[in-house]
This record gives C-alpha cells, structure tokens and sequence, in this order.
C-alpha cells in the first residue's frame, strides 16, 4: 500500500500549474505544520523561505539520532519534509508567519505556519498531537468547550490573512488545514475569523480532527462555511469521530487497523486521492458512539471530569504514549485497575467499557492473564 512518501514518488515531478491541488496535497501540507520551524522560518511574512531551504536549514539544525529518538507517530514527518523539499512540485513552497505558542502551566499548545504555493495560493496549516497520552486529552478537551488554542487559531488566522484580503481583487485561493487538533482548530479559525475573510476563504480540510457539540454547529458562524469544509476520517477513528460535524467523514483506508490508524502516514493513497472505504469499522463505530452518548449525556463541567477520569486511567499504566501502550505487564495492568476504582461509580462502567474497547484493538500481544485482568473490571 502507498502514502504521502509514496505520493511524492509517483507525482512530485507535477507542479501544481499543470496539477492542481488534491486530496493527498492537502494531507502533506497540512502534516508540514508537524515540523519544528524555530530559527528556520520568520514569524511575519517578511522574509519567506522555500521548503527547499526550509529542510536543509532543519536537518542542519538537528542529528539524525535526535530525530531517531522521537518513538512518537510523528516521528515520519522530518522524513515527510525532506522528500518534499526534494520535489519539483514542493520545492519552491514559501513558508512564513511560523507560530508556536506552548504554555505548560495554562496546557496550551498551539501552532500554525503559512505555505505559499507557486501558484499564489496560501495554505494556512495547523499543527496537530502526537500520539502522547497527553496530546489525546488535548484533543477530546477541544470537543467539549472553547479552548486557548482555538482562540489563538482565530487570531493568527486574522493577523496572517488580513493584508491579502484587504488588498482587493483577485484574492488567491485561501486554504485551511490540519490533521488531528489541527484539523479542529482550522474549522474553528474559518467559523470565528473576521467576516471578510471567512467569505475569501476557499477550502477547510480537517483530517481527522474532533468536532464540536451540536450547539456549536448550529450556529451562524459553522454555518456559514459547512459547506466549505472536507473531512477525513481512517476506517478506524476515535480522534476524528469525537463529538460531531457538520457532514459524514470521508473514510480513507489505512495500512493499520487500531487506534493507530489516526497516524497520517498510515493513509493509503492511489493518484492524487486517498483510496476510501465505505464507513469506519464496526469496532470504532460502536467505541465512537458509546463515548459519544455518553459525553453528550453531560453538562459541560461533568464532561470535563470524564475526560480526566479516562485519560486519568490511562496514565496510570505509567505510559506517556499509545504506543507503550503495547508494552503493557501485570504490573501497570494492576495500577490500571486501582485507579478505575478511584473513579465516580456513574461512570465507572462506560470508563471500563471503552477501556475495554481501546486495549483489545490496541493491544493484541497482551498475555491472556492480563487481558482477563481487564476484563474483569
């Protein structure tokens, strides 16, 4: 099966003047925003800098060991930006307005880079998690209620755009994207920007990003640019089906069939679209809407306290990733345990049921003692 490395085989010898923009495209330049950019690319647009050079001032800066250390799923991306730096149709990409907020005390995290394409048309690309234990949190966080990186999203989208919207006629095509939190915070960027430019925006990919709550949807800001954005889910999606949007995902199909399917260089690719497949998998529908029922079943404070209780469970196993997860023995299994018992009795049962779900699609080399630990909660 092929991806975006695969792509950037097969099409990175097509400028965008004679092949416009696909689905694919928008998947690479919205994973571009993974990369670290501090002391590479400007935070103004006064001095841009092609991809080209952006990647060969990138592994200036950092080894290949201290790349080869990052274990998380975004460890590809470096890779992702090398191959593209390399290609006729990416090269020539001019990055500006790099932004990157992090604030570990207020848990803000956002950040967000400008990509002007040889033709004139800019792509707004928002970052995204990785596979942390943490950045998961973040992202059910984003489903429930306005977050700091939401607000920032509007306003780096306003500050970034607002000189090429009042300039007049011909506007470039405008794009936003992101996968992940990323994809969450482009929608919410296009919903809430100044007027003028929600209207001079063209596109929104959100690629597997979480929704919002019906209320959110309902309003005149979604409203007005449902019909604006694309959406992305893999056969297996929790991320991405949290809450709820405007439209039913297009489902892409992916070489891994858990959890880990949120990984974005795990998407399957044929020509300049993804290969799709009809719906998510039975298992991720029924975890989706279990979880779904549920949050929805809650006020807003009390939503906040089951995502704590939940991720509060999983970080007892003393892993900071989903892929340590994998690594699971009887002794974190037990600290799992001790904790889910520490939970308000309501929810306990829809906390061990989800657990349930998440560690038999996740964790297949488990010992049967464990599992049946597990399933005994």
């Amino acid at each position: 099966m092929a991806n975006m490395l695969d792509y950037l085989d097969w099409r990175g010898d097509l400028p965008f003047s004679t092949t416009p923009m696909g689905e694919a495209d928008a998947l690479i330049l919205s994973c571009l925003s993974y990369i670290n950019y501090q002391g590479i690319v400007s935070e103004d647009d006064s001095a841009e800098v092609t991809l080209e050079q952006a990647s060969e001032r990138f592994f200036a800066l950092h080894s290949l060991k201290e790349l080869a250390s990052d274990i998380s799923f975004i460890r590809n991306m470096p890779s992702l930006l090398k191959k593209a730096a390399s290609t006729l149709r990416y090269k020539d990409i001019r990055l500006s307005c790099y932004q990157d907020v992090t604030d570990t005390e207020k848990d803000v995290q956002f950040a967000a880079v400008r990509l002007t394409l040889p033709d004139g048309s800019i792509f707004l690309s928002f970052r995204g998690t990785d596979d942390t234990i943490v950045g998961w949190k973040e992202d059910f966080r984003l489903s429930v209620g306005r977050v700091e990186a939401q607000i920032l999203a509007v306003s780096y989208t306003e500050q970034v755009l607002l000189d090429t919207v009042s300039a007049g006629s011909p506007c470039p095509k405008i794009y936003l994207g992101g996968h992940s939190k990323g994809g969450n915070l482009a929608e919410y960027a296009a919903a809430y920007c100044r007027d003028d430019i929600q209207k001079a925006i063209t596109q929104i990919y959100d690629m597997d990003g979480p929704g919002f709550s019906r209320k959110a949807l309902q309003t005149s800001r979604f409203e007005a640019i449902k019909d604006r954005v694309k959406f992305y889910v893999p056969g297996f999606s929790i991320i991405g089906m949290l809450m709820h949007h405007h439209r039913m995902p297009v489902v892409v199909r992916s070489s891994e069939r858990t959890i880990m399917a949120h990984d974005a260089m795990t998407w399957q690719i044929l020509g300049p679209d993804f290969v799709k497949l009809e719906a998510i998998s039975e298992t991720a529908a029924f975890f989706d809407a279990s979880l779904n029922e549920w949050v929805d079943s809650l006020e807003a404070d009390k939503r906040i306290n089951f995502i704590n209780d939940f991720f509060g469970v999983l970080e007892a196993s003393g892993c900071k990733t989903l892929t340590e997860l994998k690594e699971l023995d009887l002794h974190h299994v037990t600290a799992v345990l001790q904790r889910l018992e520490t939970v308000e009795p309501r929810t306990r049962k829809t906390v061990s049921a989800l657990l349930r779900i998440l560690m038999d699609n996740f964790t297949a080399g488990l010992s049967e003692e464990i599992r049946a630990r597990l399933h005994k909660s």
